[in-house]
């Protein structure tokens, strides 16, 4: 599994497994995310408190953008799925 980003107590990876894992330490506030292709459609979003996995194997092969926030966005981040 590779480490994508770390900040403000959230971790984002990109498994070998086609999806994503957002996990989140230190506070139980619940959070949204959003997923936004290269055009700027939103092709996935949900809720998640602690710890989530975002399927991508149906994803088309491409530069993605995901959103997290609670009311405000917190983090967004670019990746690719290949």
């Amino acid at each position: 599994m590779k480490r994508m980003e770390k900040k403000n107590g959230k971790k984002i990876q990109k498994s070998a497994l086609d999806e994503l894992i957002i996990e989140r330490t230190g506070d139980d506030e619940m959070l949204t995310y959003e997923i936004v292709n290269a055009f700027g459609q939103v092709i996935g979003q949900g809720n998640f408190n602690g710890k989530t996995r975002i399927q991508t194997s149906l994803f088309a092969p491409g530069t993605y953008f995901i959103k997290i926030g609670n009311g405000k966005i917190i983090a967004i981040k670019k990746f690719i799925k290949e």
